[in-house]
């Protein structure tokens, strides 16, 4: 299991929760991150699910290079279903 980075939000942030969806991270002494794309925790099982379907539906396809497209997709699998809460 890969260690999960927890970031600490700033006093200042007046949203109830941080949503799905493409983020920066912005340092205390105004650094900016590469984008990046974070998703909650409560909805990686949905995502998990449909990801495998589509790894079954390539795997049973004639696509050229289909091995590796179902490896790349199954790292992401294995990724989301570590942040299932």
């Amino acid at each position: 299991m890969k260690k999960i980075n927890r970031i600490k939000i700033s006093d200042d942030f007046t949203e109830s929760r941080i949503e799905s969806g493409p983020v920066e991270f912005q340092y205390p002494d105004n650094r900016v991150d590469w984008p990046g794309v974070f998703i909650r925790g409560d909805e990686c099982l949905g995502f998990s699910i449909n990801i495998a379907n589509i790894i079954n539906a390539i795997e049973k396809s004639n696509i050229k290079y289909s091995k590796y497209y179902c490896k790349i997709l199954d790292n992401l699998k294995s990724t989301l279903e570590e942040a299932i809460v």
